[in-house]
């Protein structure tokens, strides 16, 4: 299995470890997924949502998780923190997810941060702004924004060497 659903199958077995017991026992566990699927860096969304794709039949052949299928509930943001936001309230209030993926824009998590955490929803990221994960103006940790990248300063110091 390639590193990139590794990386998935931690974030979502974090995650739904987190949430576990928000659901009945026979029904699909809901994960939602936002991507730019058009517009701008539809390439990169489509390639992630296609990785989460395989991510829940990888999991759902072996039996599923906790003995319940996942379900994967994707959203097209465009790239817009706008659609973003619009997408999670949907994930939230009316899939009922327990979980979220995505996106890989910094600007388009940290639009979506406040609200995954009111619900206390878990996220998992490519997001490289640290301050995905961690509030800027408060430097505490964002409890629910998991990050599975290296972040700007890392990696511009990788680079710089």
């Amino acid at each position: 299995m390639n590193r990139v659903l590794k990386k998935w199958h931690l974030g979502i077995l974090a995650a739904l470890f987190l949430c576990a017991g928000t659901a009945g026992a026979a029904e699909p566990i809901k994960i939602g997924y936002i991507a730019t699927l058009t517009g701008d860096g539809a390439t990169w969304g489509q390639h992630e949502r296609d990785g989460a794709v395989m991510a829940v039949q990888d999991i759902n052949a072996k039996g599923g998780l906790l003995g319940r299928p996942v379900a994967l509930v994707c959203y097209d943001i465009k790239g817009k923190p706008e659609d973003a936001v619009g997408a999670v309230r949907r994930l939230i209030h009316d899939d009922k997810v327990v979980a979220v993926g995505g996106s890989n824009y910094s600007g388009i998590q940290l639009a979506v941060a406040p609200l995954l955490e009111k619900a206390r929803i878990p996220d998992v990221t490519n997001a490289t702004n640290p301050a995905v994960t961690v509030d800027p103006d408060t430097g505490k940790v964002r409890p629910y924004m998991f990050r599975s990248s290296y972040t700007d300063p890392y990696q511009g110091m990788i680079i710089a060497d």
